[in-house]
């Protein structure tokens, strides 16, 4: 079995849990994927859109990033943390669930106004959680900091694949949990 590093478990504990609890999401209702508690709000399906959008190019850049430090031989680090810049750690900050600064998504991450498949949503989302459990779990030991991606939305913000895997860890704990609220707006409770 895998042993991961601390800074790696702690990026592998909210996605496993946030894959988990996807998985249950199967039975519900078009009426509960679609609740809205203002007009303006996104949806639970809208929100997977989202997250799908915004993982879906990112994930092969860090598969191939995570591939060229692994192959290069020089980003062996053991248990030790990988490093973030003072920007990457801003970045982070922003995205996560903790943050009072709440950005507008950029119109390419704005979900559809309709024909959105919740079927459909829920297993892309399944499937990049799968690609990205994986990522975390090969990028173990190694130094993500070696490699920088650009930015999917801004090809002039590149930040260190290890960055941009922890900015979106929050980013995914911080729509899961406007998912959670959606759905007990709908009077589904996860646990069920």
């Amino acid at each position: 079995m895998l042993v991961l590093s601390p800074q790696m478990a702690k990026l592998e504990q909210p996605i496993a849990a946030i894959t988990a609890q996807a998985e249950k999401l199967g039975g519900l209702s078009p009426e509960q994927w679609n609740w809205k508690a203002a007009p303006t709000d996104w949806s639970a399906v809208e929100i997977l859109w989202h997250l799908n959008a915004s993982a879906s190019p990112l994930m092969p850049l860090f598969e191939a990033a995570i591939q060229k430090i692994s192959s290069s031989g020089k980003g062996a680090i053991g248990d030790a943390p990988f490093k973030l810049s003072v920007l990457e750690k801003l970045f982070i900050k922003v995205v996560s669930p903790e943050s009072s600064f709440n950005p507008p998504a950029p119109k390419m991450l704005t979900p559809p106004a309709s024909g959105l498949s919740p079927d459909v949503e829920l297993a892309q989302f399944l499937d990049l959680q799968s690609r990205f459990l994986q990522c975390i779990r090969l990028g173990n030991g190694m130094d993500l900091s070696q490699e920088k991606i650009p930015s999917p939305i801004s090809p002039l913000l590149k930040l260190s694949v290890g960055a941009y895997i922890t900015a979106m860890v929050q980013h995914e704990r911080y729509h899961w949990l406007q998912i959670e609220d959606r759905l007990r707006g709908s009077g589904f409770t996860l646990g069920q």
